[in-house]
């Protein structure tokens, strides 16, 4: 910061010739201002300026600093004008961190309509079931499915999660009672694997004593995409258990149907997360309203989701 202000002492010193008129300009006083320049011309070992007792004027090797350090101050000032702007008014490049399942039938659909409605923000998108950290890779906004382990963010819970059990449509339909568990157990399953830990997810029933316990039924297909998790159960090839957002719209049109009332984890659920500042971006906060007012639209809000 001491060299800044000293290379826009310098600027000013060269424009006015005057370290008196650059001292009433800077709030300081002349001696300040000589005693700065001095050492910048101390520090490159050229002199910048000739001095008389009448006038202050550049040398060759002054004039050519200045241009770049007008350069420099001119691009400083420009970009601080623009971020400045980005604050007081809904604008900029808003990076998106999403996971795939949840980006896919939760976000990229909003995606058009926000841009829309705020013309001067461009998205970017960054599709990762992967943990990361926003920190660190400069993203903006990141949302999450789980639990939250990372108290450097803000985190804004959208929604709980609710496992469905489900199976193709009318996959039971010839049956007189709903199956229990042992029947449930004994059909062929779509299963889900976990990315990060390779782990297959366990299958989450009730038993008599209203206490859910965990199961690894019979798995014909193993995938670790949460669209294939529901495309395969709507298919025919066995039942599956997933979370609400994924079964959504194949329950919707009637792809597939709901066994069990949903089961929702404690502590599990869907959050925007972004950093801890003293003043976030208006377009972070306008983004998530945005996907909190249609979460409302379909009946979703921070505690529950729309399949209870």
């Amino acid at each position: 910061m001491d060299k800044l202000r000293t290379l826009r002492f310098f600027a000013s010193v060269s424009e006015r010739g005057s370290f008196i008129e650059t001292a009433k300009l800077f709030g300081t006083s002349p001696s300040t201002i000589s005693k700065a320049i001095a050492r910048l011309e101390a520090e490159l070992h050229v002199p910048l300026f000739t001095r008389t007792t009448r006038a202050l004027k550049l040398t060759s090797a002054g004039k050519n600093y200045l241009i770049t350090v007008k350069k420099i101050l001119q691009d400083l000032d420009i970009t601080e004008v623009g971020l400045r702007e980005e604050f007081d008014e809904i604008a900029g490049t808003l990076t998106i961190n999403i996971p795939v399942s949840y980006g896919r039938l939760y976000i990229r659909p909003l995606i058009t309509d926000f841009c829309r409605a705020y013309p001067k923000i461009n998205i970017e998108l960054i599709y990762d079931d992967a943990y990361i950290d926003l920190i660190e890779k400069g993203i903006d906004i990141t949302f999450r499915s789980g639990t939250l382990m990372d108290n450097r963010l803000i985190a804004r819970k959208l929604s709980p999660i609710d496992f469905l059990t489900c199976a193709p449509k009318g996959y039971f339909a010839d049956k007189k009672h709903k199956p229990n568990n042992k029947i449930l157990l004994e059909q062929p399953w779509v299963n889900f694997r976990y990315k990060q830990t390779g782990k297959a997810m366990p299958i989450m029933l009730k038993n008599k004593h209203g206490i859910y316990e965990e199961h690894l039924p019979k798995t014909v297909c193993m995938v670790d995409d949460g669209d294939a998790l529901a495309e395969l159960c709507a298919d025919g090839l066995g039942l599956a258990q997933m979370p609400h957002f994924i079964a959504r719209q194949s329950v919707l049109n009637e792809l597939i149907d709901v066994l069990l009332p949903a089961y929702c984890p404690p502590q599990y659920g869907v959050y925007a997360l972004y950093s801890k500042t003293e003043k976030n971006p208006p377009k972070i906060t306008a983004f998530v309203d945005f996907v909190q007012q249609w979460l409302l639209s379909i009946g979703e809000k921070s505690d529950t989701a729309w399949a209870r």
